[in-house]
């Protein structure tokens, strides 16, 4: 059983690149060098791929790890602007509410004043 990782969702190199048949050469014997291929270096031996199939592989590894990123960063992103937005929203929606209320009761209080001081005369005006 393996242990819990929060990298659980990211693949193994082996999940990456498919693996690729190529003739082995015979045991004991070094492989043929080539014009495009890396030159050893320190030591190592230099790939078997080509410099334009290494490039090429390179970037597709780039462009999956990055999709898998900007696909967990956008979820990421997206929670926490959510959970933010949705605390300030709340707040505002009430603050305006209040306001509403607020600035209704006044109108109503001056529509109410005006039509005293209009109809304080007139002798059937309810004043109460």
């Amino acid at each position: 059983m393996k242990p819990f990782s929060s990298d659980a969702g990211i693949p193994v190199l082996t999940e990456v690149i498919a693996a690729t048949t190529r003739p082995v050469a015979p045991s004991g014997q070094p492989p043929v060098p080539s014009a495009d291929r890396p030159p050893d270096l320190n030591g190592v031996p230099a790939s078997p791929l080509s410099r334009d199939e290494f490039n090429r592989v390179a970037d597709m590894v780039l462009e999956r790890i990055l999709t898998q990123l900007q696909t967990r960063f956008d979820t990421l992103l997206g929670d926490r602007l959510e959970d933010h937005l949705s605390d300030r929203l709340h707040a505002i929606a009430a603050n305006l509410a209040m306001e509403i209320r607020h600035d209704v009761r006044h109108e109503l209080e001056a529509m109410i004043a005006a039509t005293r001081a209009k109809n304080s005369n007139d002798p059937n005006f309810i004043n109460e």
